[in-house]
């Protein structure tokens, strides 16, 4: 939890120096949550860990986790792409240190159009 922790707060740095605001993030006290989806097809209920807007445009942002469930991650990136571009902005993914092979094979191999950051 600790790293998790670490992870976000880096994530929330990298946000607002990027100039972005009305931030939502999970787990922070001082942000209130983003919303959460129900993917489709599904009974599962995912949610950013960020959210954030810069120039009118809704950024998604999520942190790369192995662990989860392959699929699921799948899917949810996918929304977020897909919301993302609805909302005319971009889906960030934060991969911590290990992950930059894992999640670039998953990105390209399921076409997911997302802006890879590395904490």
């Amino acid at each position: 939890m600790a790293e998790e922790k670490a992870a976000i707060d880096t994530a929330i740095d990298w946000v607002k120096k990027k100039g972005f605001s009305k931030i939502k993030a999970q787990h922070v006290d001082e942000f209130e949550d983003p919303s959460s989806f129900t993917i489709s097809g599904g009974s599962e209920v995912v949610a950013p860990e960020i959210t954030a807007v810069r120039n009118g445009r809704k950024s998604y942002f999520d942190i790369a986790n192995k662990e989860e469930d392959k699929q699921l991650l799948i899917s949810k990136w996918k929304l977020y792409e897909q919301l993302a571009r609805l909302k005319d902005g971009s889906f960030f993914i934060f991969v911590p240190f290990g992950l930059k092979a894992f999640t670039e094979r998953i990105t390209k191999k399921h076409n997911i159009q997302a802006k890879l950051v590395t904490l």
